[in-house]
């Protein structure tokens, strides 16, 4: 977080604008390792629906770690390749 005036004399702390905020440290989707759902949803422009539907009909791998699904990027690499 960085600081700045406040208005008032004083500083605040401003979220998402340090080194490490989202907006800096994004990977394309070529950089990640694996996906979530959701991440694979909004980077390839198709609904999470779409995407729970192919992970349950076998097209697209996916494991579980606790309560998520997590894609690796190989997998995502030949869902694609066999569309």
């Amino acid at each position: 977080m960085r600081q700045g005036t406040n208005g008032l004399g004083g500083t605040e702390e401003k979220e998402g604008t340090g080194p490490m905020s989202p907006a800096t440290t994004a990977e394309t989707p070529q950089e990640r390792r694996a996906f979530s759902v959701s991440t694979l949803a909004a980077d390839y422009s198709v609904s999470k629906q779409t995407i729970y539907r192919e992970i349950e009909e076998g097209r697209l791998r996916a494991k579980r770690v606790r309560s998520r699904l997590v894609i690796p990027r190989e997998a995502v690499e030949e869902w694609l390749a066999s569309e």
